[in-house]
């Protein structure tokens, strides 16, 4: 089984509707089907959140 780091850039990516979101959902596919492995670093949901809010912040 391969492991692979999933950065903020690729969870935001799952979680707004961005370029390459189709990367990540299929990434996240893979890993509930137990073919691969994700690992993430120690601050990945503090910096998400970071990000998040930063997007609801954005002028519409």
């Amino acid at each position: 089984m391969t492991t692979h780091v999933v950065d903020t850039s690729a969870l935001v990516k799952y979680v707004l509707p961005e370029q390459d979101s189709s990367v990540a959902e299929r990434l996240v596919a893979l890993h509930r089907a137990g073919v691969v492995d994700l690992i993430a670093p120690q601050y990945i949901l503090v910096e998400s959140a970071n990000v998040l809010w930063k997007q609801l912040q954005r002028p519409i």
